[in-house]
This record gives structure tokens, C-alpha cells and sequence, in this order.
């Protein structure tokens, strides 16, 4: 698991590309062919890995030690690994997934896994596609990315099931299965296009998630983000996370005065930027800053220059005073064999552009390719703090202030930071594009009205699905279909025989009560008959079945007119509308009298609102002395209490509109509580 200043972090990716290996080779040609392809694989992302600001950890490949006993084994098999701490920037894990999709795209025979601190995350993407069979609990060791698609391996139902493993496989089990048949573990089309969606825009995207900013900071710190852009990310993890300790060395600045400022263009990431323009951070007046005050336009240069001196600061502090070590890149030979077979490979991907040998822009991506593969080194042969490589950086830079100075008069304007204002509309929009076309809800509204048939039958089949501990699961209507067209009959020929022999040795029972003694049952016979007639004209199946539902069918409406009569009953809606009481007035008022000994009711054109408030109740059990018991109306009941539910939400989002994007329903926003 990923660590952070000394603290394990949860927020990991952590992956292993496997390619084809002869486990016949000797350790020292494995450890050769591993490390050149993992050149190979870095040259190829280069274009867009070079200049990318990280922000914890970098994309990195290690080497597992081909030469123990354990690396090599039907278990787990070599492959090039590597997991990085992306914190608090989601999107550096969505770009580690989209340069695991080139990589296997480019290099065909590999078979890379890739998982986080939630498991198989790929598949959160594509939850609404997922088989049945496939879950958190039997996905272990089963999804690979493989030739730029998603692939699972299935459950096998028997010995013979081919591309299919029973139980929890292991790793070398699974990779040997895709590669001897991905045509059975490649995923259908829909799950492939809901995790490609989540990485779509790349590397465009990549432009598009930086921020360049004024800076106003001291010398030295401007010259380590010369030489080494990434080093922004550490400086604002170091100032974001200071304790008590840290702002001792703040208030001292040995390493970064603030007398020896210059105004530099620093590159953030979108994320880096608005953690640090948020920090709020008064220094102490006795080491100089001097910040202009909020409403200058100085102010954010300035503020920004003395939160990321003071990062660089804590970081310097950091630094183990013992053992520091030069730079690595001082140390890299430039005829060494890697870096050599390194730069072949940048030349062949396109790296250079097509530019001449020699000349500005050919040098400086030559410096960045050199930077970057001195890192890449490291990170594999070492495990240096970043602290540790700051102070080394810094002891072996050479600078002077009088050059920075003169760059100052061709600084870029710094970028917008209007993206960090989201109004409510950008923030619908955003939340739009993460909403999958199966799962918006198709929205039953005609002219402004919304279709209250729809909502009911809707809810009516929603009613009528299983559930179970797990929750309900919303059938498909068109694959259900399908499926019960396609599906097989299962043909029991004993069962059926049975059921048969039971249908033609059916006989009414003989009325035997004329031949009995006279007794108090006799009086029965009559309905008896009528009984076994009845039976006569239908089958033994159908009429249980009637008698059933008839018998239920009059004990729910007993039942419903005996709740008719309380407050419950009430609050249902019936189906016909309610009786105009002044119309039938003249006609309940006796009854009311005589039933209710209500005194002095008054006539039909006296004041008849008055009674009306005060003898509701007693009026609607009258109705059903009168026989004009009005049952429920379930469809209309349901829609009124959705209703006031979803008015009762004061805003879109609550348990009604969860229950009705479930049915794949959607109410028209009630503007009135906006």
C-alpha cells in the first residue's frame, strides 16, 4: 500500500502489467528482457508522462525479483508492477488506467490488472451492465485489461466448461486463460463503453487540468521548478499538511528569504491550485514577506510565492542532515546501455517531433526525457523522501538571480481561475455528463403535464418485482421478453402423467343426504348442489382458483369498508369523485337526525357550511348506509402521496426521486420551492 510521510495512505492504484515470459530464462537475461520492456513501455508514453504534474505519486514499473522462488510460479508470475498514492486527485487514477489502455493496445501479448483500495474499480463504471454472476465477492483475480479492452474471466459451471475457472483463480491461472481464450472472457460492448467513457478526452484532457499562475517567490525555489516542474506537488502537500513543527521553520526561512524574490509563471494542476489559493495563512511581519493587501492585484502572486517558499521550507527541514546523496542525474552516464536503448525508443514513438538534432526545442525535450528517466531510475534502485531530494536538488543547483530577473519581462498572462466558481447550472451540467444514458430516466412529461398513467403502471410493476436482503432488481422488460422467447421448456414426463391421472380421476362427490339420517347439516344440500354444479362446468384448477380470488377479493373489501370508517380510510383517495353535499343535502339530513340524534338540523337553504365542516365524518359513513361505499383508488392514492413526498423533499433530490429513478421515472421540477 502506498505510503505518505510516514503514513499509509488509502487513496492507491496499484497494478501489474504481465507480459509473455519463457520461465526457461536464466535470472540475468529475465532481469534484462523486464527492464527492456519497461523502457519500452515508458518510451511510448512519453508524450503525454514527461510534463504530467502528479499529484503525490508518479506512474511508476518495478521489477519483481525474477531470481526468488516466489516471482516465478503459477501463482503469481513476473510481471512489472508499481502503486501510486494519488490523494486527493482522482483523475491521476482514471490517467494511470488510460496509459494501462495504450499500453496494452500498443503491445498486444500483454495482460495488465489494475486495482485501488475499493477492489475491481473498473467495474464501479459499468455497474448497470455487470452479469449477475459478477460481483465484488467472485471478481477476485478475474477482470485484466487486455489488447485495450476490459476482460472477466467466468465461473465454470462444470469440469468441461472451457475460458471458464471455478472458485477464486490465481493470478497465473487467470492470465493463462485470457491468452489462450479472450474471445470467451472479452466483456460485451456496454461495459467496454462505460469504463472507455470515464478515460474519454485523454490526452487532450491532460492540457485541460493544468493552471498556469503568477508566482512571486524566492530565487531558489524558483530554480528547483525550473529544473524540476513536478516538484510543485510536494511543495503544496508540505505547506497544506504543516503541523506546529513545520511553522518553526517558517518562521525562520534559512533556505528561501523572501529578500531574494522574483515573479515566476508556475504550472499547477487544477486540483494542487485550489488546494493551496485556499489555504489561509497570515506569516509572521518579522521575516519580511510584506503582502499587498486582499483587494491589490499584487496579492495573489504575492500570497502564492510565500505559500510555496514555505512548503519548499518545511521540505528542506525535513531533509535528514546525514547521508544526503548528489543528484541521480549527475550520476547517469550518457553512453549507458538503458538510457541509450531509452532514447532509441523515444526517437521511434515520435517523441522529438521531428526536429532537427541539435537545435532549442530538440535539447529541451532531450533535458525533460533525460529529467524524467533519471526519475524513473531512481524511483526503481532507490527509496529517497522527497524531502532528501529537494535539499540534494538544491546543494547542486547553480543559479543567478540577475537571469531570473530579466525573464520577468516575458512572463504569460496566468490563466482564469473563474473553473473554481461553479454556479448551480455548470454543476447540472457536470453531473449530467456522469449520468449514463441507461440510467437517465425517461421523463413521463407531455406539453408540461406529466403522465400520471405511466407513473402508476410504472409503480404498479415496480410493486410486483422480488426482492430480496440485497435490495430489488429492476427487470428489463425487452431482455425479459427475449428471454422467455429463447428460454427451454423443462419437460417432466412422470409430473406430467401424475397431473393427468389426477384430472381424469376427478368425481363429484355423491350427495348422500336423502339416504342419511335427518340432521341439523341437511339444511346444507341446497348448497351443495349448487357447489357441484358449479364444479360440473369448470375445471377442478380453474374453479379453486376463482373461489380463491373471489373469497379474497370480498374480504379486502370488507375490510376496506370497515377502514372506510376511521381516519385511515380517509386518507385514501376513492375512485369516483367525492358526492356534491349540497346536491344531496335535503337527503342526509333526516338520517343524520335520526342516526346521530343531531339537534335542530337545519334546512337545505340554511347555512349549510357550517354543518358540512362540523359533520364531515358522520356524512361519509352515511354514504355507506346509503350504499354508496366509493372504493380506494390505488392508482390515484399513489400518485398523490409520490406527490406530496416528492414536495415534501424541498429540492430534487430525496428517497422519492431514488424510488422513482429506480422505476426509471422522472417528476418535472416543482419551481415553486426552488
Amino acid at each position: 500500500m502506498a505510503t505518505q510521510g510516514g503514513r499509509v495512505s488509502e487513496e492507491y492504484v496499484k497494478y501489474k502489467i504481465f507480459p509473455a515470459f519463457d520461465v526457461v530464462y536464466d535470472t540475468k537475461k529475465a532481469k534484462q528482457y523486464f527492464e527492456e520492456c519497461r523502457d519500452s513501455y515508458l518510451a511510448t508514453l512519453s508524450n503525454v508522462l514527461i510534463d504530467y504534474i502528479w499529484q503525490n505519486e508518479a506512474f511508476s514499473l518495478k521489477t519483481f525479483d525474477v531470481g526468488s522462488s516466489d516471482s516465478v510460479s503459477e501463482l503469481s508470475p513476473p510481471c512489472l508492477h508499481g502503486c501510486t498514492n494519488y490523494g486527493d486527485n482522482c483523475e491521476d487514477e482514471w490517467f494511470i488506467v488510460y496509459l494501462l489502455f495504450e499500453i496494452s493496445k500498443e503491445f498486444p501479448d500483454l495482460i495488465i490488472q489494475v486495482q485501488d483500495e475499493d477492489g475491481e474499480f473498473l467495474l464501479i463504471e459499468a455497474a448497470d451492465f455487470l452479469p449477475k454472476w459478477l460481483n465484488p465477492e467472485t471478481a477476485e483475480n478475474r477482470v485484466y485489461i487486455h489488447q485495450g479492452e476490459i476482460h472477466a474471466i467466468p465461473i465454470a459451471k462444470s469440469i468441461s466448461d472451457v475460458g471458464a475457472l471455478p472458485g477464486t483463480p490465481s493470478v497465473g491461472q487467470a492470465v493463462q486463460t485470457i491468452r489462450s481464450y479472450s474471445c470467451r472472457t472479452r466483456m460485451p460492448v456496454k461495459i467496454q463503453r462505460a469504463v472507455k467513457k470515464r478515460i474519454d478526452g485523454y490526452p487532450k484532457k491532460v492540457r485541460q487540468s493544468l493552471h498556469r499562475g503568477h508566482c512571486y517567490l524566492p530565487v531558489a525555489a524558483a530554480a528547483l521548478l525550473q529544473h524540476n516542474p513536478q516538484l510543485i506537488s510536494m511543495a503544496v502537500q508540505a505547506f497544506c499538511q504543516r503541523d506546529s513543527i513545520d511553522m518553526k521553520a517558517c518562521k525562520m526561512m534559512k533556505h528561501f528569504p523572501p529578500e531574494t524574490r522574483v515573479m515566476r509563471e508556475v504550472i499547477f494542476s487544477r486540483c494542487l491550485y485550489a488546494q493551496i489559493i485556499q489555504q489561509i495563512y497570515e506569516p509572521d511581519p518579522i521575516v519580511g514577506w510584506a503582502i499587498p493587501p486582499h483587494n491589490s492585484h499584487k496579492f495573489k502572486p504575492y500570497d502564492l510565492g510565500m505559500k510555496l517558499a514555505c512548503g519548499f521550507e518545511i521540505l528542506v527541514a525535513q531533509a535528514s542532515t546525514n547521508g544526503t546523496r548528489t543528484d541521480s542525474m549527475t550520476q547517469l552516464e550518457i553512453n549507458d546501455v538503458r538510457w541509450s536503448q531509452y532514447l532509441k525508443s523515444l526517437k521511434t514513438k515520435g517523441y522529438f517531433q521531428d526536429e532537427i538534432e541539435g537545435s532549442k526545442i530538440y535539447n529541451q525535450l532531450l533535458s525533460s526525457a533525460l529529467k524524467y528517466y533519471c526519475r524513473a531510475v531512481q524511483n526503481d534502485c532507490s527509496s529517497t523522501r522527497p524531502a532528501d531530494e529537494v535539499l540534494s536538488m538544491l546543494n547542486s543547483l547553480d543559479y543567478e538571480i540577475d537571469d531570473f530577473k530579466r525573464q520577468e519581462k516575458y512572463l504569460r498572462p496566468p490563466d482564469s481561475d473563474r473553473w473554481m466558481k461553479v454556479s448551480p447550472e455548470d454543476l447540472e451540467e457536470m453531473l449530467n455528463k456522469y449520468v449514463s444514458t441507461s440510467e437517465r430516466a425517461t421523463n413521463p412529461v407531455n406539453g408540461g403535464v406529466a403522465n400520471l398513467e405511466k407513473v402508476t403502471k410504472t409503480m404498479h410493476e415496480f410493486m410486483e418485482q422480488e426482492s430480496c436482503y440485497e435490495g430489488i432488481e429492476i427487470t428489463d422488460h425487452k431482455t425479459h421478453n427475449n428471454n422467455k422467447k429463447h428460454s427451454k421448456v423443462n419437460f417432466d414426463a412422470d409430473v406430467f402423467a401424475e397431473s393427468m391421472q389426477k384430472i381424469l380421476d376427478f368425481s363429484i362427490p355423491i350427495d348422500d343426504s336423502e339416504s342419511s339420517s335427518s340432521s341439523g347439516m341437511s339444511g346444507y344440500a341446497s348448497e351443495e348442489d349448487l357447489f357441484h354444479k358449479e364444479m360440473q362446468k369448470h375445471s377442478v384448477f380453474s374453479a379453486d382458483k376463482n373461489v380463491a380470488e373471489e373469497s379474497l377479493k370480498d374480504y379486502i373489501d370488507l375490510m376496506d369498508r370497515e377502514l372506510a370508517r376511521t381516519n385511515v380510510g380517509q386518507s385514501f383517495e376513492r375512485e369516483l369523485a367525492k358526492t356534491n353535499i349540497g346536491q344531496c343535502f335535503e337527503q342526509v339530513e333526516t338520517t343524520v337526525t335520526e342516526h346521530y340524534n343531531v339537534p335542530d338540523v337545519p334546512k337545505a337553504n340554511d347555512n349549510k357550511t357550517a354543518l358540512m365542516a362540523s359533520t364531515e365524518d358522520d356524512i361519509t359513513n352515511v354514504n355507506d348506509d346509503f350504499g354508496e361505499y366509493q372504493p380506494v383508488d390505488v392508482d390515484l392514492t399513489v400518485v398523490q402521496n409520490l406527490l406530496e413526498s416528492y414536495g415534501s423533499q424541498q429540492g430534487p433530490s430525496g428517497p422519492t426521486t431514488t424510488l422513482l429513478n429506480s422505476a426509471s421515472l422522472t417528476l418535472p421540477v416543482n419551481e415553486d420551492i426552488l
